[in-house]
């Protein structure tokens, strides 16, 4: 009996550990979920990177990542970092540089319990953007961030 239950403890123990493990290894991989887009965003020189500015919403900390624009879609990439529920907002506003508010249409995170790493999508974009707006505002709590459209992008 007492082997059954020394087997016992060690199996449960490595169970344990296991699952530990493949929680760092989940947490890591969040790290470069949009890497590829980014990555091939600069070599076609439509990626415009964001103000390098991190902002407090909800005691989570935002930072705009870059935009992917080609003259007719917009992608922005976010990033949220901090403890328990570290995901991006679900709705965000995003503005041109004319004061339009443009339609978000889709969007989406990978996520772990500490950071989240995100994009919103805007498929009617107008092709004469100097600049866009990214804010949201809810009880209390906003964040903004300007990002300028430069011609030619970052290559």
């Amino acid at each position: 009996m007492k082997r059954f239950f020394t087997f016992l403890e060690w199996f449960l123990v490595i169970c344990l550990g296991g699952q530990v493990l493949l929680l760092l290894i989940a947490s890591f991989t969040v790290l470069f979920a949009n890497a590829d887009e980014i990555r091939s965003a600069k070599k076609e020189g439509t990626f415009y990177p964001g103000p390098g500015i991190s902002q407090t919403y909800y005691n989570r900390e935002l930072t705009v990542d870059g935009v992917r624009y080609d003259g007719s879609t917009l992608k922005v990439y976010m990033t949220s970092r901090g403890s328990g529920s570290a995901s991006l907002p679900s709705f965000v506003n995003i503005a041109s540089d004319t004061g339009q508010d443009l339609d978000v249409r889709s969007g989406g995170q990978s996520f772990s319990w500490f950071v989240s790493k995100g994009y919103y999508l805007i498929k009617e974009a107008p092709s004469d953007l100097q600049s866009i707006r990214i804010y949201a505002e809810s009880y209390g709590q906003s964040f903004s961030f300007t990002v300028p459209l430069a011609k030619g992008g970052m290559e």
